[in-house]
């Protein structure tokens, strides 16, 4: 049979359809979001589309003010601004705020009056419940904004998440948001020590902006944070993490157990946006094409594909 220039041209136009209706087909399914949609456990019932921070349309820097330095501490303050709108309110614990944290912050709580004290004057407060609605409301004002925060990944995000958790509105938080960013990764990765001393906010905010403010204070810490992302180091930035990446990572512990796969790489599946139970779920929709669509098109290579796809081979089998 002769092969023309014209038959050429449709094979490769019906290969490239096919490829994008397999790609549509595994990612899709019957609960693709553009984003991770609301349900118990924000990994499983969808594979999220690849987010690209040059997408984003907004920028919300939020902080909190907490009854201790643990985890497991209770949010006192919550803020956010965006560079126009800003949200702050204070909330009552349900735990005593340590002497330290209220020597910081100057936040004092009386449960016998279920008053909030700041620097000793009343303000008015809210329950926990309340006040992650009200910040849920706000950033759903947004367009998908990116959460900024300094040092969230290591104090503010798991302290906001397990509370979210506990209310069951994870899910619907992590559909409202396209990603975060870390400030104080992100200016270690930009200056040198010898340049700023250390990375705390206010030595930051001094140094590289000149200004001085009420550091410790939510509100005001996230409208000098705002400010200096915004004019030193966003430019800088090429990446965000998602805001249940600790979740994501938790995930992939069957696949540490066995050594099938590094932590390194566990990290970058995470911070690519995918769980294993989003590739699980790649799996099921194309036991042949599924997970090399999805890790191909964040530009995993074949070897990772590899191992993944032969892990729930070897899984499915066994069940």
């Amino acid at each position: 049979m002769n092969v023309t220039f014209d038959d050429s041209i449709f094979f490769l136009l019906q290969k490239r359809n096919y490829k994008w209706e397999t790609e549509k087909s595994v990612k899709e399914g019957q609960t693709y979001q553009a984003n991770i949609c609301a349900s118990e456990s924000p990994d499983i019932e969808s594979i999220p589309s690849v987010s690209s921070l040059s997408e984003a349309k907004s920028f919300v820097v939020f902080d909190i003010e907490a009854t201790g330095l643990s985890r497991s501490s209770d949010i006192t303050q919550l803020s956010a601004y965006d560079g126009e709108h800003s949200f702050n309110v204070y909330v009552n614990p349900r735990q005593p705020i340590s002497q330290k944290a209220s020597e910081i912050t100057g936040l004092s709580y009386c449960f016998q009056k279920n008053q909030m004290y700041h620097n000793g004057k009343e303000v008015e407060s809210v329950n926990i419940h309340e006040a992650l609605l009200s910040f849920s409301d706000f950033l759903a004002s947004k367009s998908h904004p990116v959460l900024v925060g300094h040092n969230i990944g290591s104090y503010d995000i798991p302290i906001l998440m397990r509370l979210l958790e506990e209310f069951g509105l994870l899910s619907s938080f992590v559909n409202l948001i396209s990603g975060c960013i870390d400030t104080l990764k992100l200016a270690r990765k930009v200056y040198p020590k010898s340049e700023v001393k250390n990375y705390k906010q206010t030595t930051l905010v001094k140094m590289l902006l000149g200004i001085d403010y009420d550091a410790h204070n939510a509100f005001e810490d996230v409208k000098s944070l705002y400010q200096l992302f915004d004019e030193k180091l966003l430019s800088h930035c090429k990446d965000t993490f998602p805001f249940q990446v600790s979740k994501l990572e938790a995930s992939y512990a069957p696949l540490l157990v066995e050594k099938k796969i590094s932590k390194a790489m566990v990290r970058r599946l995470a911070n690519s946006g995918l769980g294993l139970n989003q590739l699980r779920l790649a799996f099921k929709r194309d036991q042949n094409h599924g997970v090399k669509c999805v890790l191909h098109e964040r530009g995993f290579k074949s070897k990772t594909v590899r191992i993944i796809q032969t892990f729930f081979e070897n899984t499915f089998t066994e069940e």
